[in-house]
C-alpha cells in the first residue's frame, strides 16, 4: 500500500498559517471547566532532562529563542480561529513546553500527510498534533512516550443499512477519510473490500459527515471519545465498533477498534531531546493536566460546534 503519512521533501509545501509568537491562555469560558494554566512551575525532573548541554536540538532552540511546533488541525486537540490564532489541547501543550524551555513558540499547521516530513526536513522542532504512532511514521521520525490513547470507531448514518464491521467490509461501502489520517491504515486492515475516497481535511470535526449526508459516502472513522460531541451535533449519526452498532455514547473500551497510541513526534538524530520530551510527558500525565485539557477542550467543542 502506498504510504499516506508523509510526502516528498522536495514537494513539501509551506504551512497554512504561522502564528504570532506566544499564544497565551485564551480565557475562553466553558461551563463548569477551568482552562488549565500553561505557565506553572517546572519540575526538577524536567529541568534535569531538558538541558542544552545534553541536546543539540534544545541548544538550537534556546539560541534562537523560539520553539517551532508543527500542528495538525484536529478538534479538540487543535483549532484555528477566524483571526488565524490557534487554540486547543496541543496549543496549550506547545505554550507550556516552550515555557519550560524558556523560549517563545511559533506554531505552523500542516496537512497530516506532511507533518513527519516537515519535522525530518527541519521545518519544525517537534510535532504535537494528536499524531498516531504508526509503523509508517516510525520510518521517518521518532516518537515520545504516548500521552493519550485514541480508540477508533466507524461512523454511519442512523438510517443506513450498516450494522457491523463485517457489513462495512463490502464493495458497496464507500469509505471516506481525510488525507494522511492515521485511520486509513486501520480501515484498510479492517474493511479491505471497501473503496476508499481520500479528501483534504477542511477543519471539520468529522469530514465524512457531509459526504454521507449528500450520498457521496457511506462511512468514515474517527475517535470514539468524540461520539458524545458528534451525536449532539449530528443526531442522525451512530457509531459501529467491535460489537456492532453503538446507539448512544460513551463508547466502551470493548467496542474500540485497535486503539492508537498518540505521542509527540521528534527527529531521529537527538535521543536526548526525546528524553526531555518524555520527561515532560511523564509530568503532564502524573499532574493530571493532560486530562484537564482533554476535559476542557472537549467541552469547549461541544459548546462551539
Amino acid at each position: 500500500m502506498r504510504d499516506l503519512f508523509f510526502g516528498q521533501i522536495g514537494r513539501l509545501r509551506k504551512p497554512l498559517i504561522v502564528s504570532t509568537f506566544i499564544l497565551m491562555s485564551t480565557g475562553m469560558a466553558v461551563a463548569g471547566f477551568q482552562q488549565p494554566a500553561i505557565d506553572g512551575p517546572i519540575s526538577d525532573v524536567v529541568k534535569a532532562a531538558c538541558t542544552a548541554e545534553k541536546s543539540p536540538t534544545i541548544k538550537a532552540i534556546v539560541k534562537a529563542g523560539v520553539l517551532n511546533w508543527a500542528l495538525g488541525i484536529s478538534h479538540p486537540f487543535a483549532y484555528r480561529q477566524a483571526d488565524g490564532q490557534y487554540t486547543g489541547i496541543e496549543v496549550d501543550n506547545a505554550n507550556e513546553f516552550a515555557h519550560f524551555l524558556g523560549v517563545k513558540v511559533s506554531i505552523a499547521d500542516y496537512d497530516y500527510n506532511l507533518l513527519p516530513t516537515a519535522l525530518a526536513a527541519g521545518q519544525a522542532d517537534i510535532i504535537g498534533a494528536q499524531l498516531y504512532i504508526t509503523d509508517a511514521r516510525k520510518k521517518v521520525i521518532d516518537f515520545s512516550d504516548p500521552y493519550f490513547m485514541a480508540g477508533q470507531v466507524f461512523y454511519v448514518l442512523k438510517d443506513s443499512k450498516w450494522k457491523t464491521i463485517s457489513d462495512l467490509n463490502s464493495t458497496e461501502n464507500r469509505y471516506v477519510q481525510d488525507q494522511g489520517a492515521g485511520q486509513i491504515e486501520l480501515a484498510t486492515k479492517k474493511i479491505p473490500l471497501a473503496p476508499q475516497q481520500l479528501v483534504q481535511k477542511r477543519g471539520q470535526i468529522l469530514i465524512g459527515y457531509d459526504f454521507m449526508k449528500t450520498n457521496q459516502a457511506d462511512s468514515t472513522m474517527t475517535d470514539g471519545f468524540l461520539f458524545g460531541v458528534l451525536q449532539a451535533r449530528f443526531p442522525d449519526l451512530v457509531a459501529i465498533g467491535n460489537n456492532g452498532r453503538i446507539a448512544k455514547p460513551p463508547v466502551q473500551t470493548a467496542d474500540m477498534i485497535e486503539p492508537f497510541q498518540i505521542g509527540f513526534g521528534v527527529r531521529k538524530n537527538d535521543p536526548a531531546f526525546r528524553e526531555c520530551v518524555n520527561a515532560y510527558v511523564g509530568e503532564l500525565l502524573s499532574s493530571g493536566r493532560m486530562q484537564q485539557r482533554i476535559d476542557y477542550w472537549s467541552n469547549f467543542l461541544s459548546e462551539n460546534l
